[in-house]
């Protein structure tokens, strides 16, 4: 190769240190590589040499294009996942707060908490651990009583049930009108 860079004929190129195993060196013009077969169909039977400016330029472009294809679907995956990751974290928060709503008047007040997050009411699975749940709510209702819920009453008012233990079906609210009648018809 000493031979070939120091003659007169052939251009030499500038020495840059070692070569990069990506980028092979170009041959030199009318040079045959080593491997190259005798009619120089090195690339599986194109009808151009190998080495050629425009089947090289070809080529860069259709991976170029490849490539861009490749990362516009790895982004677009990758912002599906994101949705998806937090449709789960919205659909486990709400699991959660139905949990806690059997305790707390407000089971939004569970992420007030100091020291409540997602990532500690899941189990080892994942999903939404119960038990967890309880054991965070008992601990906030320790230091917070007044966040417990009320019972509510069952039933009908007292005041809406009639002699024989029946409430009635629908119970008209009193108006302004229905009053004002009354007064004009009596």
């Amino acid at each position: 190769m000493s031979e070939i860079a120091g003659s007169a004929t052939e251009p030499t190129a500038p020495e840059t240190g070692p070569e990069s195993p990506a980028e092979p060196p170009e041959p030199a013009a009318g040079v045959d590589a080593p491997g190259d077969d005798v009619d120089g169909d090195t690339d599986g039977g194109s009808s151009e040499p190998a080495g050629t400016e425009s089947n090289d330029s070809v080529h860069d472009g259709k991976l170029a294009n490849e490539a861009a294809k490749w990362r516009r679907e790895y982004r677009a995956a990758e912002t599906k996942l994101t949705v998806a990751e937090a449709r789960v974290a919205e659909m486990q928060r709400a699991e959660i707060a139905r949990l806690a709503a059997t305790k707390l008047a407000d089971p939004t007040d569970l992420w007030l908490a100091p020291g409540v997050d997602l990532g500690g009411l899941l189990g080892d699975d994942g999903l939404v651990d119960p038990e967890r749940v309880e054991e965070a709510t008992e601990a906030i209702l320790e230091s917070k009583p007044h966040w417990r819920s009320r019972p509510r009453p069952v039933g009908a008012p007292a005041n809406a049930v009639q002699g024989d233990g029946k409430a009635p079906e629908h119970v008209e609210e009193p108006t302004w009108a229905s009053l004002l009648k009354r007064g004009n018809a009596g």
